[in-house]
């Protein structure tokens, strides 16, 4: 796609969105921790669609990962979190339920731009700063 959607206020602004605005934190810290998995990004993975009235619709919860790093390109599955699935899907929805509108994504059709439905994919983060006891 040419021209994806784009959130108006810009990207550090959506991710401020996202982490001021999703109420699943607790529940994800406390399995974490529960599970060892400290001193790391724990990151919630999700996709929605954005209509052609820069909507979201279509929530989809994916997975939770951990990274080491801020800006990591990857993250490992903690697939403890996967009878999770539809308590995280529940608490993005509410989060999505309050977003504000988007510009749409507009696909090239020749000489044309056509406004689009356009799945977005995203994740939103927090660091569990927790350091494991030295051995």
């Amino acid at each position: 796609m040419p021209s994806p959607p784009v959130f108006p206020f810009g990207r550090d602004s959506l991710q401020r969105f996202y982490f001021s605005h999703f109420t699943g934190f607790d529940s994800l810290l406390r399995k974490a921790i529960t599970n060892g998995d400290t001193a790391k990004y724990l990151r919630v993975y999700f996709s929605y669609i954005i209509d052609v009235r820069g909507r979201a619709y279509n929530v989809q919860f994916d997975r939770v990962g951990a990274a080491w790093y801020v800006k990591a390109e990857g993250a490992r599955t903690l697939y403890y979190f996967n009878d999770d699935k539809k308590y995280f899907e529940s608490k993005i929805k509410e989060m999505m339920h309050q977003m504000p509108s988007w510009k749409p994504g507009l696909l090239r059709l020749g000489n044309t731009q056509v406004i689009t439905d356009a799945r977005v994919h995203d994740y939103v983060q927090c660091w569990v700063g927790i350091k494991p006891p030295a051995d």
